[in-house]
């Protein structure tokens, strides 16, 4: 086993028969060599073996491993008036007459955000490339975020831009590309990727622990909000669990416990494309989990109080007699409870856990079905390429999510859902 392409790398390789006549790779490289390496520009790194290449060739087996190591920092741009300046407004009046006021102070002291980033993966195929993949774990530390400081206001003024806290991010890409079958006239590949993430917040303002919904150690999307026990049989009252895991009617805010957010943990996807002959299949599927999100829409239809459309549940599930066995609650006037603090709803946020929803969902994103015409027919009628097909859009997805769409990005109250599309072409390649 030799390295090639003149890596300057110097490492100990070495090849290991194992069961089933599939040969592993074995490498052993120091820290400086691969460092080195990366230094330099346009090089390839791949293990071609010699004494070994008779195994190769009946086999059909190639290994080609690439290492990756990067670590560097970025920095984000302040911008001048944010540093020194003093915002000038001219929206309000003194003695009847327009005045202009201080509407922001700056900083003179600001300074850039400073990302810390590192970086390890491994690119590698097999089987002369009918097996590949990309494999990265990183973690980005950013520190002195940009961040509208809470000060006193009796300055004048109610914040100011200033350098605190700080965001871990961290987690790994993967990504896996096959042939599965590699014949002349059928063809089937398989693109496979996922990526796991993960953030936490490592520092806040003047050291604190906590500030609203911000905490160190949680994500920056966390939630902090109460637990829903259900409905109590008997009476019909909304309940609750405390901080120690039992039912009460009247939470405070130390009951309250933190869910995960809405920043999904695992993502991805795969793509399978099929050809046979002149016909080719294609179908993308994606998903996502680990992730929860606040249903807008879900504090208004299930609110006792508001003038507005509500579930039909509602009307046929609430409680009516001792023993009802149901998540919506005896009606009280403004779904407000005798003890409870929490109203059950009107259009405010009642923040407890009955109003988020896993948006896990698995989707068939995308079917494409082509057929090229034969280049000898098409080339008599001075055509150079001619495509016929089909493409649907967002055919069918699976998901405990009961909002319109898991993927929704932020307050999705009345939001307009992904429509499902089919569309039908002709390509021309002239």
């Amino acid at each position: 086993m030799q390295l090639s392409r003149g890596s300057g790398l110097k490492g100990v390789a070495g090849m290991q028969p194992v069961r089933g006549r599939i040969i592993r790779p074995l490498l052993c490289v120091s820290r400086a060599d691969i460092e080195a390496y990366l230094l330099k520009e346009e090089t390839e790194w791949c293990t071609d073996s010699t004494n070994l290449e008779d195994e190769y060739t009946r086999n059909r087996i190639r290994h080609d491993i690439l290492p990756r190591l990067v670590e560097g920092v970025n920095r984000g741009a302040v911008d001048n008036i944010t540093r020194a300046g003093r915002l000038i407004g001219a929206a309000d009046a003194y003695d009847g007459m327009t005045g202009l006021v201080a509407s922001s102070i700056g900083n003179p002291k600001l300074s850039w955000e400073k990302k810390h980033s590192k970086n390890v993966g491994i690119t590698a195929g097999f089987f002369k490339g009918r097996i590949s993949f990309d494999f990265d774990v990183y973690r980005d530390d950013t520190k002195n975020l940009l961040y509208s400081r809470s000060i006193p206001v009796t300055t004048g003024f109610g914040s100011i831009s200033s350098n605190m806290g700080g965001v871990k991010n961290e987690g790994f890409d993967f990504q896996l590309n096959t042939k599965n079958i590699d014949h002349e006239n059928f063809r089937w590949e398989t693109n496979f990727n996922i990526s796991y993430t993960r953030n936490a917040i490592t520092k806040l303002q003047d050291g604190l622990e906590q500030i609203g919904s911000l905490k160190v150690g949680k994500s920056v999307t966390a939630e902090y909000i109460y637990k829903w026990a259900g409905v109590n049989a008997s009476d019909g009252r909304p309940m609750y669990y405390d901080k120690d895991g039992y039912i009460t009617y009247n939470p405070d805010l130390a009951d309250r416990y933190w869910i995960s957010g809405r920043d999904p943990k695992w993502y991805g996807g795969m793509l399978n494309t099929i050809t046979w002959k002149n016909f080719t299949l294609s179908f993308f599927l994606q998903f996502q989990a680990g992730a929860v999100k606040y249903w807008s829409d879900k504090t208004v239809l299930i609110g006792q109080a508001a003038d507005n459309n509500l579930f039909r549940e509602i009307y046929e599930s609430y409680w009516k007699n001792p023993g009802d066995i149901t998540w919506v609650p005896k009606p009280f006037y403004n779904g407000s409870y005798p003890g409870s603090p929490r109203a059950y709803d009107s259009n405010t946020d009642p923040g407890m856990s009955l109003i988020y929803e896993k948006t896990d969902f698995i989707k068939l994103k995308n079917i494409n079905l082509s057929y090229d015409f034969p280049k000898a027919m098409i080339r008599k009628i001075g055509i150079e390429g001619l495509q016929l097909f089909v493409n649907a859009y967002n055919i069918w997805t699976t998901t405990p999510y009961q909002g319109y769409d898991p993927e929704s990005v932020g307050n999705d109250r009345g939001l307009y859902p992904q429509s499902k599309s089919i569309s039908f072409g002709l390509k021309l390649n002239f």
